[in-house]
C-alpha cells in the first residue's frame, strides 16, 4: 500500500479505499462535534489578541532562523512560493 509518492501526496493506488474513509472520518468528526469537542468558551481580550498578532511574525523568524535547515520541519516553516 506504500509507495514512493512524496509526504502528502495522494497515492493513486489507494484510489478504490478514498470512500471509505471519507465516511470513516465523516462519522469521527460527527462523533466528536456531538460531544462538543470543536467548541470553545476560551475568550482573548483584544490587547492578548493584537499582541499575539505583533508576536508571531517574530517567533516565525525565530522558528526559520534555527529550524530552517531541518530536513522535516524546514519545508513546513517556509511558506510555498
Amino acid at each position: 500500500m506504500l509507495s514512493n509518492t512524496a509526504q502528502g501526496e495522494f497515492q493513486l493506488d489507494n484510489l478504490e479505499h478514498l470512500k471509505a474513509l471519507a465516511l470513516i472520518l465523516l462519522h469521527a468528526y460527527r462523533q466528536a462535534d456531538a460531544a462538543g469537542a470543536f467548541t470553545s468558551g476560551a475568550k482573548l481580550s483584544a490587547a492578548l489578541d493584537k499582541e499575539s498578532a505583533e508576536v508571531e511574525p517574530r517567533l516565525q523568524k525565530v522558528c526559520e532562523h534555527f529550524l530552517g535547515d531541518n530536513p522535516e520541519l524546514g519545508p513546513v516553516l517556509r511558506p510555498p512560493g
